[in-house]
């Protein structure tokens, strides 16, 4: 389960598909592979963590945060597959991501992100920019830790509608 000892750099969710989804693609049953990744965002490990149904599979944060602390680590991307074929998330792909991504962040560990594997596509949380969202969410119920940063992202909004009235 241990990447080879050169040191695996993916740098975007198609190549995490093309070197770890296929793998997990032709299984009948849903598995969650995590995918352990240094400061560099090399892979240093991958494990799969747990076998589900044909339709769901779940891991606490908690047993995450076991293999992380092994590695001495902070980032991770979790990849599951989907056997029905569709690679879209299910509402429980969606609240389990939310709240795994959350209490990672209590952990102080990264999701990097979390895709969907078939045979023949894969769907990124990353890509979908929901991981961005769930950030954003986490940071205002948590306010009085993050208010700088929610005061810059929420100017940020504002410039880029203030741009996109322009063209308008």
């Amino acid at each position: 389960d241990v990447c080879s000892s050169d040191l695996v750099k993916l740098s975007n969710s198609r190549e995490y598909y093309e070197y770890f989804g296929k793998q997990l693609a032709n299984e009948e049953k849903e598995r969650l592979m995590l995918i352990i990744l240094n400061g560099k965002k090399e892979c240093i490990r991958y494990v799969c963590l747990e076998e589900g149904t044909k339709e769901a599979v779940r891991v606490e944060a908690l047993d995450i945060y076991d293999f992380c602390r092994e590695e001495g680590c902070n980032n991770v991307i979790l990849l599951h597959n989907h056997p029905s074929s569709d690679c879209s998330p299910s509402p429980n792909d969606i609240k389990y991501t939310q709240t795994i991504y959350e209490d990672l962040l209590n952990f102080k560990i990264k999701l990097e992100d979390h895709i969907i594997v078939t045979q023949d596509s894969f769907y990124s949380f990353r890509d979908d920019n929901k991981l961005d969202f769930y950030d954003y969410m986490y940071k205002l119920r948590h306010r009085d830790k993050y208010a700088d940063e929610i005061s810059q992202i929420n100017e940020n909004i504002f410039i880029y509608d203030a741009k996109k009235d322009k063209k308008e």
